[in-house]
């Protein structure tokens, strides 16, 4: 397992993880806790500051947030071609509060990705996070957080522990986050 993965075969077998397949084929690693709908996870929503702005067609494009010390930082956006029928403006922001989890380590980040009411995706938006490699960290969990601060898991790929990178896949704007399984 090339991609940082290394040591979660064990750790599930340590832990009773669900593993489990998405609708898009992605495998779901979900803490004990996050079985049902509620998962025992809450976030409580404080003040949300929006730190970007992209405006993105039927072509497709992928956006990269500039650096500006916020928690949106080289945060990437990609949607594919035909993912839109129309022009659309994309917000990249981020939310303060407090995070509740039942199993795992929260990020400490609230990202949240903005348009229009009603917009879904024809295609997914991959949306792509740095975070702080850390070794006690061996997988992580992304989940979409709804208006009422209920978690819900999200589809992931492309995660490397090591460098500390990961994308999340959405056909809809949201508010995200995600919780590091230990060792």
């Amino acid at each position: 397992m090339a991609n940082g993965l290394v040591g979660v075969a064990g750790l599930l077998r340590a832990v009773p993880y669900l593993v489990t397949l998405s609708i898009t084929g992605t495998m779901l690693i979900l803490p004990p806790a996050s079985a049902g709908q509620s998962m025992g996870a809450y976030f409580e929503k404080k003040d949300t500051t929006f730190t970007a702005t992209f405006d993105i067609g039927p072509a497709g494009g992928t956006f990269t947030v500039p650096i500006r010390g916020t928690p949106t930082d080289g945060v990437s956006l990609q949607l594919p071609e035909k993912a839109v029928d129309h022009p659309i403006s994309l917000a990249v922001g981020y939310c303060t509060g407090k995070t509740r989890v039942a199993a795992g380590t929260p990020s400490g980040v609230v990202l949240v990705v903005k348009s229009a009411p009603g917009i879904t995706f024809q295609r997914p938006l991959k949306i792509s996070v740095s975070f702080p490699p850390d070794r006690k960290h061996v997988a992580l969990v992304g989940y979409a957080i709804n208006e009422e601060g209920r978690f819900r898991p999200i589809d992931l790929v492309d995660l490397d522990m090591k460098l500390g990178r990961v994308s999340f896949l959405t056909f809809q704007p949201l508010t995200l986050t995600w919780t590091y399984i230990d060792r």
